[in-house]
C-alpha cells in the first residue's frame, strides 16, 4: 500500500467508521475503547500525509 492511492484511503476510510463501533463498544469493554482509539488514530494518522497529495505540499516531517 502506498499513501495517496484511492484504495488506501477508500481503506483507511472504513477503518475509521469501524474505529467508531469500537469506540461504542468500549462501553461494556475498556479493551474495545483501547482498539477503537488505536484504530481512530491509525486512520488519521495515515490520512495526514494524504493530505499533502491534495495540497501539493511537503509531508510534515
Amino acid at each position: 500500500m502506498t499513501v495517496g492511492t484511492a484504495p488506501t484511503a477508500g481503506m483507511l476510510l472504513v477503518l475509521g467508521v469501524a474505529s467508531f463501533a469500537a469506540v461504542a463498544l468500549g462501553a461494556r469493554s475498556l479493551a474495545w475503547l483501547v482498539v477503537g482509539l488505536l484504530a481512530m488514530e491509525a486512520a488519521v494518522g495515515t490520512h495526514l500525509p494524504n493530505m499533502s497529495v491534495g495540497y501539493g505540499s511537503p509531508p510534515p516531517t
